[in-house]
């Protein structure tokens, strides 16, 4: 059976900068805000607003998913290799 240690190691430091360059821990506290914002009754008021508001809350909640993606196959690499 092949190591992968050292590859699951590295995966495991890509990741971890991932979450500092995608801001995950900002991300994480701004996306309760925008789904008030967005769920606002008077929001589509202004639409120009509203795309914003709603443009802004997709692409946080996209970052964050793929961020969580990333560590559930990063988790699911590591038992393997450990059950193996």
């Amino acid at each position: 059976v092949r190591d992968f240690t050292d590859q699951l190691a590295e995966a495991r430091k890509r990741v971890s900068d991932a979450e500092t360059y995608l801001r995950i821990e900002e991300l994480r506290a701004r996306q309760p805000l925008l789904e008030t914002e967005a769920s606002r009754p008077d929001l589509w008021d202004d639409a120009d607003d509203a795309a914003r508001v709603t443009g802004e809350l997709s692409a946080v909640m996209d970052d964050i998913g793929t961020y969580e993606r990333l560590v559930s196959e990063l988790e699911d690499a590591e038992t393997l290799h450990e059950l193996a």
